[in-house]
C-alpha cells in the first residue's frame, strides 16, 4: 500500500468515526496490540522478507554502499510504529 492510500483511509476513518487512539496489531492474529507512538519515518531495506539491513537516513545509506550497490538496490518504505 502506498502512503497516500494509507493516509486517505485514515482521513476517511477520522471523518466518519471521529478522533481515536491508534494501535497496531503485533501479528496477523491480533494476539496483542501496541500503541502507535510516532507519525512514521522513511527507511531503506534490501528485502521486505528480512529487514535486518534497515537504514533510516539516505545519507547514511549512501555512506554504507559498497562499489557494487546503489540506492536503487534498496526498497524505500514508511515505517509506522
Amino acid at each position: 500500500m502506498k502512503l497516500s492510500k494509507y493516509i486517505e483511509g485514515l482521513q476517511k476513518q477520522l471523518k466518519e468515526e471521529g478522533d481515536s487512539e491508534c494501535y497496531y496489531r503485533a501479528d496477523d492474529e491480533g494476539n496483542s496490540y501496541q500503541e502507535v507512538d510516532g507519525v512514521g519515518y522513511p527507511a531503506y531495506v534490501r528485502s521486505l522478507d528480512y529487514c535486518v539491513d534497515c537504514v533510516y537516513d539516505i545519507d547514511e545509506l549512501e555512506d554504507e554502499l559498497d562499489d557494487e550497490e546503489s540506492v536503487e538496490d534498496f526498497i524505500k518504505i514508511c515505517v509506522i510504529n
